[in-house]
């Protein structure tokens, strides 16, 4: 099955080309507050520019292209796939059935046909298609950057408000920022933002924790500070001190 606001993922085991297509994939990793004051940081650095921004929906494992915008009406029964093409408001242009408010705006879409990858593992193709670098073992965890944390690395934020980089709504680890450090890794609330009474998380102190007791974690943090560096070799905590001062800020105000 595939449980989108779960915390696994599974492809090919059972779920429906119509279950896919009802549901939408939303994919990335995750990071709390201090790595969200970093595109904070460097959208205060980037002046004023066109606000741009991407929405990528990874629909992991699925659908395929055929049951979507490349159906094959004219194909033997056994290949085409089981649904039927709908005409757009593009002339010559049919998509799936499923799909019919896209097909009302096919004039403002473009569908790339050119983008594919040759390797049949999930998570090798996943790697490859969210970095654009081609893997040669499979991993939980992205050795090269995913696009989002090269975009938040080279341009930063729109605005320093709002973190350059988001998933929603849960992590994955093949979203991650790899060699360009955590604080480079999405913003992510863990949670599903269509939920009662849903909130991000990291915005507000716990339940039990006050000010004052939130002072003393800080500074046993800062005594051991030093026990910390020695064993970050890769150097992820360091990066990150600043931002966590601001995070602070954040939740404390």
């Amino acid at each position: 099955m595939l449980d989108l606001m779960g915390t696994t993922t599974r492809t090919c085991d059972g779920v429906s080309r119509r279950g896919f297509l009802r549901v939408g994939g939303l994919a990335f990793g995750g990071l709390t507050l201090a790595g969200w004051s970093q595109a904070r940081a460097a959208g205060l650095a980037s002046g004023d520019r066109p606000r741009k921004a991407v929405i990528q929906i990874w629909l992991a494992g699925g659908p395929s292209h055929i049951d979507m915008y490349d159906l094959k009406p004219q194909a033997p029964a056994e290949y085409r796939g089981e649904f039927r093409p709908i005409p757009t408001n593009v002339p010559g242009i049919q998509i799936s059935e499923h799909l019919p408010r896209q097909a009302q705006v096919m004039d403002k879409l473009a569908i790339v046909r050119s983008v594919y990858h040759t390797n049949a593992g999930h998570g090798m193709g996943s790697q490859w298609m969210l970095t654009g670098w081609q893997p040669t073992i499979e991993v939980n965890n992205n050795i090269f950057p995913a696009c989002g944390s090269v975009v938040s690395r080279m341009r930063g934020a729109n605005d320093p408000d709002l973190p350059a980089y988001v998933n929603l709504p849960r992590s994955l680890g093949l979203g991650k920022a790899a060699y360009l450090g955590a604080s480079h890794n999405p913003f992510s609330p863990e949670d599903d933002p269509n939920r009662d009474g849903f909130q991000v998380r990291n915005l507000r102190l716990p339940g039990r924790v006050d000010t004052g007791r939130l002072d003393n974690r800080r500074d046993l943090l800062a005594k051991l500070d030093n026990i910390r560096r020695d064993l970050d070799t890769a150097g992820d905590l360091s990066e990150l001190d600043k931002f966590y001062s601001q995070g602070l800020e954040m939740v404390t105000n």
